[in-house]
């Protein structure tokens, strides 16, 4: 058994003490004949483990609007996983009827191989 494995193994571990089924829905901006329109998709439901990493919620000023968010939730999820946060995708999902936004995701390496992701979520209010 690799250190790779053995660390996959690690993830799916932590994963398991608190997992959560979720469905991931993308929206992608996607150039068309001179134009951005925006694609959305649903993904294959995948586990993932979310936990706070502490805080508390905070007031967003963007340029139409104020909102209350919070953006103390971090998700785990395996090398297996299907889970992006750029500025032309934005994944989003549902849990217990509150919506979730990924803002960032970190691969986890070994040896160059990925053995799990790490993503920042983001909490509508």
């Amino acid at each position: 058994m690799t250190l790779v494995d053995i660390r996959r193994k690690h993830t799916s571990w932590a994963i398991t003490q608190n997992p959560r089924a979720i469905t991931i829905t993308r929206t992608k901006k996607v150039r068309k004949q001179g134009a951005i329109t925006q694609v959305t998709e649903q993904l294959d439901p995948i586990v993932a483990r979310i936990y706070t990493k502490g805080g508390s919620p905070t007031l967003v000023r963007e340029v139409q609007a104020e909102r209350l968010s919070d953006r103390y939730y971090s998700m785990l999820v395996d090398y297996q996983a299907d889970v992006q946060a750029d500025v032309n995708t934005t994944d989003t999902f549902v849990l217990n009827g509150v919506e979730y936004k990924v803002t960032a995701v970190w691969e986890q390496t070994i040896h160059n191989e990925v053995v799990g992701y790490q993503c920042d979520v983001e909490r509508g209010l």
